[in-house]
């Protein structure tokens, strides 16, 4: 931790950072196991490097009081932060949904449980801005003891309307008073009192609150706008939208601009476009908004969705341009990748966002790029499919495979390059047009197979531009996937032979079956160094060296180049 703050001040990103205490932590915990809120979303605007965010779900997962089904622990884990150095060490498990406080909106990113630790120099305009805005259930704070005084901090909570807690009808429940004299990460002589404010009840996925946030944020926006209420037409855009969008992005990058930096200037002044509209309506005559009939409601409504479908549609395009990364990954690591990022695009859209987002991205397209290689590779792991390593003397009895297990202790071992796959899917058993045309004659599973495999490969170094899709399968025959050499031959990577009866029959190259051992094997922790994969594996000191660390790791710096983003 020492060594984290000292490259914290180094970086100019200090921002007051006083990590929260593990007793202030604990007497959070104690309340979310109080309102017993089980697999529940947590956003720590403020994180740190997410020591709040690790010790909740500890806590959590190691209360012997609390049986698993039970167990209060962060499901899903969200993250403000504008410290790099704090981003970076923030774990992978955490998503992150803004950088600068200043810059977001909270009223959108609706989550079970907001906690804050803030700057204490700035306590009153983060507490403020968080109580009106958080669309959460549970709000927790660490504020110093003075707030109790401050008056636009009680003025929020009189608009927000919090439920009343065991404390009575304050609107909020002081948890506790701590100091930072025996702090464990830094000390100060700072005192703060761990606030608790209810400000809604979930029930089955849904939010009830008395004072929706929107509203409130919309109110304060528009204070003009004064009408009776009527239903109004609703008119679709997003197409028009997103047509007009590209055509402004292609003028853009012609012009030799950069990605980010065109689409964050598109959003700023689509949104400032859109903003001053609703503005110059609000400042329309009360009396002209009700002979036209303008019903308030239904503004609030249209700016709100107009709002988050821009979001969603700059996200998007960004999210489209990931491709150079996401083609690293195998189906099951895309689909995880995808799902997360297409889930949170309620994230506002500037630069400092993207920042933490694509880090986000680079930090776990690494972890994925190594466990979708182990994962696969575990795939085609059969008793035929083996060999021991030469230091390896273990031997398996028929009796350890059977019922598709594999032995308990299996260790030490790598896949021969002819391998036979009886539970993977072969040819498509669906003789219907849509059946034998969706995947080229191949069950899906054989054809996520051979796409991963082809997805792995290139990642291992080999240029590869083939995958399923290349041919149509017939039973029985042979299909050969190729990859192009730094002299631009073209070789034989993978033979592929699929049948009926569901399986498929893998006859792997020398130079690919050599990198997927080894890596495999470095990756298990079994290889060392190259010469013990040469050793061990039978393969020569030049195969060695060139397999071992030979699988792809993305860098902040080649990842910008792919996406076009100049930081």
């Amino acid at each position: 931790m020492s060594s984290l703050l000292e490259q914290v001040k180094l970086f100019n990103e200090d921002y007051e950072w006083y990590p929260t205490t593990n007793e202030q932590i604990d007497a959070v915990y104690l309340k979310l196991k109080q309102l017993k809120e089980k697999r529940y979303s947590l956003l720590d605007i403020g994180a740190g490097n997410g020591k709040v965010l690790s010790r909740l779900t500890d806590l959590g997962s190691m209360d012997p009081s609390v049986d698993g089904y039970n167990k209060v622990i962060p499901a899903k884990k969200y993250a403000i932060e504008k410290s790099k150095p704090l981003i970076d060490a923030l774990p992978e498990d955490v998503f992150l949904v803004g950088c600068d406080f200043y810059e977001q909106t909270l009223i959108d990113k609706k989550v079970n449980v907001i906690f804050s630790n803030p700057p204490y120099s700035q306590f009153s305009e983060w507490a403020v801005k968080i109580i009106k805005e958080a669309r959460a259930s549970h709000l927790f704070m660490v504020l110093p003891k003075r707030w109790v005084f401050d008056q636009s901090i009680h003025e929020a909570l009189g608009i927000r309307k919090p439920f009343s807690t065991k404390k009575g009808k304050l609107g909020y429940e002081i948890l506790g008073s701590f100091d930072y004299h025996n702090a464990e990460d830094r000390k100060a002589r700072a005192k703060v009192d761990v606030i608790y404010i209810s400000l809604g009840h979930d029930y089955y996925g849904s939010m009830d609150m008395e004072t929706d946030p929107f509203n409130v944020w919309f109110n304060e926006s528009f204070s003009g706008l004064s009408a009776p209420k009527s239903k109004i037409a609703e008119y679709e855009r997003k197409q028009a939208e997103r047509d007009s969008m590209s055509s402004k992005i292609k003028d853009q990058l012609v012009k030799g601009d950069d990605l980010v930096q065109v689409l964050v200037s598109l959003y700023e002044s689509e949104m400032s476009h859109l903003f001053q509209n609703y503005k110059s309506v609000s400042e329309l005559d009360a009396d002209i908004l009700r002979t036209l009939d303008v019903n308030i409601e239904s503004i609030k409504e249209a700016l709100k969705q107009r709002i988050e479908s821009m979001k969603d549609r700059y996200w998007r395009e960004l999210f489209d341009k990931l491709d150079k990364i996401t083609s690293k990954l195998t189906h099951d690591s895309r689909k995880v990748v995808l799902d997360t990022l297409t889930c949170n695009t309620s994230v506002d859209f500037n630069h400092g966002n993207i920042y933490a987002v694509l880090s986000w991205v680079f930090k776990n397209a690494n972890k994925y790029f190594d466990s979708q290689l182990v994962d696969t590779y575990e795939r085609m792991i059969e008793k035929a499919n083996i060999v021991p390593y030469k230091s390896n003397q273990r031997v398996f009895a028929d009796f350890d495979w059977r019922y598709n297990r594999k032995p308990d202790d299996l260790t030490h071992f790598k896949l021969d390059y002819r391998i036979v796959l009886e539970r993977v899917g072969g040819i498509c058993n669906d003789s219907s047009r849509y059946g034998q045309e969706r995947f080229n004659g191949l069950s899906q599973g054989a054809a996520n197979l051979i796409d991963d495999l082809c997805t792995i490969a290139s990642n291992l170094g080999f240029v590869v531009f083939e995958n399923h899709k290349s041919f149509f399968w017939n039973a029985g025959n042979k299909n050969a996937i190729r990859y192009r050499d730094a002299q631009g031959i073209w070789n034989d990577l993978l033979e592929v032979r699929a049948f009926k009866n569901g399986n498929l029959h893998l006859r792997l190259s020398s130079k690919f079956a050599a990198k997927l051992n080894v890596e495999f094997g470095r990756l298990k922790g079994w290889l060392t160094s190259a010469s013990s994969a040469a050793s061990e594996i039978d393969i020569s000191d030049e195969d060695a060296l060139d397999s071992f660390r030979s699988n792809y790791v993305l860098t902040i710096e080649n990842a910008n180049n792919l996406i076009g983003f100049r930081g």
